[in-house]
């Protein structure tokens, strides 16, 4: 009986991190759709990025439509594609989680590591 709660809770705490990390992939998203559909979407985001780093002078000209466009399609393009990926993984990873137990069950050596304490 203990064991059903654990797993019915376990499974609680698995579908609201799948929720969540849906709402966080949709935010992101949605984020990056109006970074697209701006034309001036890339050199904004690089602008943005030199501002952070301390290059005001670099996100200034960018902003003017002098600063490199390559690089700014270029960061986009790699922006996008890890949000991309990392958002296929994180789903994967999410949804794989509440299938299987983080730690070994029945593995004798790991009650062994476990009776130790901290070390």
């Amino acid at each position: 009986m203990a064991e059903e709660r654990t797993q019915g809770s376990a499974s609680y705490g698995t579908s609201r991190s799948v929720l969540v990390g849906s709402l966080i992939g949709l935010l992101l998203a949605a984020l990056g759709l109006v970074i697209l559909t701006d034309r001036q979407g890339g050199q904004k985001l690089l602008a943005s990025i030199y501002d952070l780093l301390g290059n005001a002078a670099g996100a200034e000209a960018l902003r003017n439509g002098q600063g490199d466009q390559f690089l700014a399609k270029v960061v986009l393009a790699g922006i996008a594609l890890l949000v991309g990926v990392g958002g296929i993984w994180l789903a994967v990873f999410l949804s794989q989680l509440g299938k299987r137990p983080l730690l070994p069950m029945k593995d004798p050596e790991m009650l062994q590591a476990m009776a130790h304490g901290s070390h």
